[in-house]
Order: C-alpha cells, then structure tokens, then sequence
C-alpha cells in the first residue's frame, strides 16, 4: 500500500505544502540573517509583510475574488498573532544561530495539535501522542538547553511559537468560511498597519547592493505564506503541523551551505528525532480527511 493511499490525498497534499513553506522560510530567514547587521528587525518585518501584501493585490488584479469575511474579530486576531509572532522569531534570529532560532520555535507544531484537539475537538488518538513528543525530544536535543549557558534571547523564538500555534489553529477553524485569499488579505493588511506605525522608529535606508536581496527575501517569504495556508486548506492541522519540525532540517543545511554554520552532531541527531516524529504523526492518521467546502 502506497503512503499517499494511508493517509490521504488531501493530507499528501497538505504535507507537500508545508515541507515546501518551512525550506522556503528557511532560505528567506537566511537572507533576512545578513540584512539585519546593518536593518532594524522592524525594518525586515515590515519588508516581508509588504511582500505578501503586494502578492495578495497581484492575485486580486489576475482575478481572485476577495470574499467578505464573516469572522473580522478572528482574521484580526490572526493577522496580530502572526506579525507579532513573526517580530519575536526574527528578533531572536538576530541574536542566535539560524538552526538554534528555528529549533527553539519548534515547539509550535505541538502547541498546534493540543489546540486543535481542545478547541476544534480535532480527533488525535492517544497512542498518536507519542510522535509529536519524539518531535519535541528532537527540537531539545538540537536546542541543548542549558541554565548555566541560557541566552534570555531564546526567549523570543519560544513567545512566537506560542502566537504561531494560536494564528494556524485560527487559520484552520475558518477554513470552512474563509476564502485562502481574504485571510492573507486581512494578515497582511493588520501586519502593515502595525508595523508601518512602529516602522519610524528603527528604519535604515537600504544600500544599493542589498536591494536584490530584499526583493528575494519579501518574494520567498510571501510564497511561503501562501503554502502554509494552504496546507491548513487541505488537511486537518493536527496532520500537516508536525511536517512543519522539516524547518529545522532545512535551517541546518541552507545554514551549513550559505552561511558556514556546520551542524553538530547533536543537530543531526535532533533532526532525525524531528522526521520520525513528523512522519508518525501523519501515519497514524489512516483515514482521508475531507476538504471542507469552502466559498470562492
């Protein structure tokens, strides 16, 4: 029996799309790690949040039908959750190694079952528990945490997994409503609006050899955007967010490649632990789960 027939069309799909997003994120993060010795964090944010902003009024002009939202309290809720999310992982990133910021962030897709599983009554069997805490083990091992070594700056990557859990489990419980459009429509909308009113206060004008550099950095931030919504369109999110530990995996090796930071041997380690643990938590899941109707 092939993988796609256990889990799913619809979870193989969600499941490409997000191992897809988190190496886009990665090669973006890379990018955004040399711009930001000599950008304001702010600055780098408000960069990739244009971006997606600028893709969202691309998709309406080519045609896509932007649907009003029947829940403005949450896509609000969501469009602050992922800005301020993203704001404290890139902070974070400014400070600690590329695969040491992503590490840290991984405790999301856990947060992300527990969730689903209490707000959205999403079913995640009890012997399936067992993967997303291999995962979990993986992302300690990577991160060694240590006290008498601990960066205060870990911190920041550890407050944005916590918002990144609560903006995908709100991204899944509109899905049924919400048009993948509307609702980077409204993300971005709220981010812009808050970061171009904090922009004032930490804005560098870029030199003219970085500007390729930030159009490719807002370009893959944005697609990735647009993957990882999508994946929550196409399967439930207690099966796609573990794929979403692949970060980690692909922050080790753009890290290694472009940035000279060769992994450790407990990074390879913790990212064996990581798939393993992604991988049973899709597998365990045997039944197709059914694209919800969605308004276009």
């Amino acid at each position: 029996m092939s993988f796609a027939r256990v889990i799913g069309p619809s979870q193989v799909r969600g499941i490409v799309l997000m191992v897809a997003g988190m190496g886009l994120f990665s090669l973006s993060d890379v990018i955004a790690k040399r711009l930001m010795t000599s950008l304001p964090t702010v600055e780098i944010v408000w960069i990739r949040y244009f971006a997606l902003a600028i893709s969202v009024v691309w998709m309406i002009a080519r045609g896509g039908r932007l649907t009003r939202t029947t829940q403005p309290a949450l896509q609000i809720g969501r469009g602050a959750s992922l800005v301020v999310s993203t704001a404290l992982y890139n902070f974070g990133l400014a400070y600690l190694p590329l695969a040491t910021a992503t590490a840290l962030v991984f405790s999301s897709p856990l947060f992300v079952i527990v969730l689903s599983v209490v707000l959205l009554r999403e079913h995640f069997p009890a012997r399936r528990w067992m993967w997303p805490l291999v995962a979990f083990g993986g992302v300690l091992v990577v991160a060694n945490p240590d006290p008498a070594t601990f960066n205060p700056a870990a911190l920041f990557p550890f407050g944005a997994s916590i918002l990144w859990a609560a903006a995908m489990v709100m991204t899944r419980h509109m899905a049924s409503t919400e048009s993948a459009l509307a609702t980077q429509a409204w993300s971005s909308g709220v981010a812009v609006v808050l970061l171009t009113a904090a922009l004032p206060f930490g804005f560098v004008l870029p030199g003219a050899e970085q500007w390729l550099e930030i159009v490719v950095m807002g370009a893959l931030w944005a697609v990735a955007q647009w993957f990882v919504i999508l994946a929550y369109h196409a399967s439930d999110a207690s099966a796609v967010s573990p794929f979403a530990y692949s970060q980690i995996v692909w922050a080790s090796l753009l890290g290694a490649l472009l940035l000279a930071q060769v992994p450790e041997a407990r990074t390879l380690v913790g990212a064996a632990l990581i798939l393993v643990g992604g991988a049973g938590s899709a597998h365990g899941s045997r039944r197709p789960v059914p694209v919800p109707e969605r308004r276009r």
